[in-house]
């Protein structure tokens, strides 16, 4: 406000010079009066020092202001000095011509000047009110003082009237000058604040994360920001105002180096934006970059959101590079549907396809569906490790991106593991699918370099077939699942048979695999599986030292089901932990319930081991039947260590710790595990039935079941030889000082609750002196030797 005071200099000159021209007219038509000249002379030297004053100020608050109250008032008061100097000798000046001449040519000049200077404190002084009212003072009463004076003193009353008069013309001025010093300060402070919105807005806009572009209804470039023009990639000295949106993208186009074409449909996306049609859009730039359009069309007519006393119609524009994001979208959308080893679409993924290709199939098309995985994977992985293991996923599966790269009908896919599918979509019904599995397998199972080496590998696949009507991708994944086992699984399968194809005579088989699932589901809800027991022997008295309990099923409909085909089946449908808990609990009760002191075991899966509930188990089984936890032993199958030995043991560790027998089942079927096997808390190792099987007469046909059985041994754990079923094999286990316990046919078949306990009892009176002959029993079928329901 004070800095107000000080601005138009040139108003000042102006109202001196006024001042000194009117003082010669007066000073002429008082026959040269020097009063006159006085006050023109004084009037100079105010005028001069006010000048020097104005110059003082306006070079040392140019280019800054101060919030400093004291500085601020003393500039207000030496402005207030200089106008009051200039009023009071315009005052003294009118004052003498009153009462020298009062109704002279001077006297109302001398007036004049008085009250236009009073009307000036309106406009002039406004941004002190003090000086307004001092001024007011000064200006206005002085005279009207001087006329009252005048006319009493010559007796001429209607000029004191007169000067009666002038006062409420004073006293209204000081009320206008107020109320138009209120209007302007409001209108100064108005300002003020516009430009400080304005200046934050603009601060706002240059320092936005996103680029903007404001357009009129015109599609005139209004405001453009920094970032808009780097997003663009237009150079930052661009003009851009009064820019129309063609001009600009026509400059984008060539800088990017766009074509016509191109150029025309990046015109169309934008135009779909100012338009209203559309929202967001993203533009690919020719520099690799994606940039996101994000409009809002403004028309105070029609937008409630609109501000309609502004009256603004046209767009805003954000536009961000969202390279980046869309980078990080792709990555995870990848992520998310494709195998990271083998960079072929993932399980998950596969569904979506396959839906696919069965919602888009042509009439009287079919779907051929391949699942297949690699012979001897898990050999590999044993004994060339995990790394080569990973070398032959990539391998395959490159070589099944060579075949999709041949025929774009193929969908691949990697389930996990060493399994893979290879499915054709839109088949012809005259299609040759031989020809087409023919060639996707001789192109697989070929001769790769795996770790330096080549090796030679070989799969086995199933495919089925299937038309839109009655496509199933479950069903599709049973049958070619189905048919994989087969193959693999066919004793006389030739070498280079692959694959299989499901055809109408392997239907009733298949739907009996379904019925089995079925009818295993309802037999664990009702607790219809059946716990066998087969007696284990100590040597050399070859009493009964524990059983191993065994599951069993036997359905009303489908009748006895084998153990391989059980233990396939809960696989497969995730029951093995049901199933463990039926017989743990089973086995626990029937054991409590023998008067001796013969143990009984339970096979855990690697499943079993990896549930957070697998230790409850076995405390809620001891807990509940009271069985002490030194007559329960856990059978583990050896290659439960190799997917977390740290885990395992850790698991392992704690069943020991109960008090609990742990023993690694059929030891020496892997070449890796031997070294983990060694770390565990053992205290029986059960020999792999295989070296019991392979024993000849020959003593160097014996070497390797010697060995194992040392090897054992030294483990500190106690020797158990399974799959004896001959009197030779029976007489060279015997033999052997180092093993411990004998399991097998030859001594002992699978009993239920009842002949077990009958078996316990005939043994613990032997050892009150009776003999008990083993029982002389041809060899069991082995299709339904024992199996655990691991």
């Amino acid at each position: 406000m004070v800095r107000s005071l000080y601005e138009h200099k040139q108003v000042l000159v102006a109202g001196c010079l006024i001042h000194l021209l009117s003082l010669g007219v007066a000073w002429v038509s008082t026959s040269f009066d020097t009063a006159y000249v006085i006050a023109a002379a004084v009037i100079v030297l105010i005028f001069l020092a006010r000048q020097k004053d104005m110059s003082i100020f306006t070079e040392r608050f140019h280019e800054r202001t101060t919030d400093d109250i004291v500085i601020i008032r003393e500039w207000e008061n030496r402005y207030i000095i200089g106008s009051m100097a200039v009023s009071l000798a315009l005052t003294s000046i009118t004052s003498y011509s009153f009462w020298q001449t009062p109704h002279s040519t001077a006297s109302t000049i001398c007036l004049a000047l008085q009250f236009g200077s009073l009307l000036s404190v309106v406009g002039r002084n406004f941004g002190s009110q003090r000086n307004v009212r001092f001024l007011t003072v000064i200006n206005g009463f002085p005279p009207c003082i001087a006329y009252v004076a005048t006319g009493f003193y010559t007796g001429e009353y209607t000029l004191a009237a007169a000067g009666l008069l002038l006062i409420p013309s004073v006293l209204v001025t000081d009320s206008f000058s107020s109320f138009i010093r209120g209007m302007l300060v409001a209108s100064i402070r108005q300002e003020k604040e516009a430009a400080s919105a304005n200046a934050r807005l603009e601060a706002a806009i240059a320092n936005m994360p996103n680029g903007m572009i404001m357009l009129d209804q015109n599609n005139y470039i209004v405001e453009m920001n920094g970032t808009a023009i780097k997003a663009i990639g237009l150079p930052e000295t661009l003009n851009r105002e009064r820019m129309h949106v063609d001009e600009l993208l026509k400059m984008v186009g060539q800088m990017a180096g766009h074509t016509k074409e191109e150029l025309a449909s990046i015109s169309e996306t934008i135009y779909s934006l100012l338009n209203g049609s559309k929202t967001t859009v993203e533009i690919d730039a020719k520099s690799g970059r994606c940039i996101r359009f994000t409009a809002h069309v403004i028309n105070p007519s029609t937008d409630r959101r609109s501000n309609r006393d502004a009256q603004f119609t046209g767009a805003v524009v954000l536009c961000e590079d969202v390279t980046e994001q869309r980078f990080a979208l792709q990555t995870n959308w990848r992520q998310a549907r494709y195998d990271a080893l083998s960079h072929l679409p993932n399980r998950r993924y596969m569904h979506e396809l396959m839906q696919e290709a069965a919602d888009n199939l042509g009439e009287d098309r079919l779907i051929a569906f391949c699942q297949f995985d690699v012979d001897g994977f898990k050999t590999i992985n044993d004994t060339q490790g995990h790394d080569a293991g990973d070398e032959v996923i990539e391998k395959v599966a490159a070589k099944m991106l060579e075949l999709q790269r041949e025929d774009d009908r193929i969908i691949l896919t990697r389930l996990g593991g060493d399994e893979f599918v290879v499915a054709y979509r839109n088949l012809l019904p005259h299609e040759d699918v031989a020809a087409l599995y023919n060639h996707v397998f001789s192109s697989i199972c070929t001769t790769y370099e795996i770790k330096g080496k080549p090796t030679k590998l070989r799969c086995s696949g199933g495919v089925a077939l299937t038309d839109a009507a009655n496509f199933s991708l479950d069903e599709l994944m049973r049958k070619s699942d189905y048919v994989l086992y087969r193959v693999k699984h066919n004793p006389k399968r030739a070498p280079n048979h692959f694959w299989g194809l499901f055809s109408g005579e392997l239907e009733n088989e298949f739907m009996l695999q379904i019925d089995v699932r079925d009818a295993l589901k309802q037999a664990i809800y009702n607790d219809n599986l059946t716990v066998v027991f087969q007696p284990i022997f100590k040597t050399p008295d070859k009493a009964i030292s524990y059983c191993e309990a065994l599951v069993r099923w036997t359905d009303p409909v489908l009748g006895e089901v084998s153990p391989k085909e059980l233990i396939k089946v809960a696989e497969e449908l995730g029951l093995v932990q049901a199933i463990t808990r039926h017989v743990l609990n089973i086995a626990c009760a029937e054991c409590s319930s023998w008067n001796s002191d013969v143990g009984v075991a339970v096979n855990f899966s690697t499943h079993d081991l990896y549930q957070s509930d697998c230790l409850d188990m076995i405390e809620e089984a001891l807990a509940k039947t009271g069985l002490d936890p030194s007559r329960l032993h856990i059978e583990i199958h050896e290659n439960a260590v190799i997917k977390n030995l740290s885990h395992v043991k850790s698991v392992l560790e704690q069943i020991a710790n109960m008090g609990v027998n742990i023993a690694v089942d059929d030891f020496g079927s892997g070449y890796q595990v031997l070294n983990y096997v060694r770390q565990l808390p053992l205290s029986k190792v059960k020999i792999d039935r295989s070296f019991i099987s392979s024993l000849q007469p020959d003593e160097k046909m014996r070497q390797p079941l010697h060995a194992l059985v040392a090897l054992s041994a030294g483990m500190n754990a106690e020797v158990v030889v399974e799959g004896v079923e001959t009197d030779a094999q029976l007489n060279a286990v015997m033999r052997d000082q180092q093993i411990d316990h004998i399991q097998g046919y030859h001594l002992g078949y699978p009993m239920d609750r009842e002949q077990i306990r009958e078996k316990i009892a005939l043994f613990a009176s032997a050892r009150q002196g009776e003999v008990v002959l083993f029982e002389k029993r041809p060899k069991p079928d082995l299709s339904k030797a024992p199996a655990s329901a691991q």
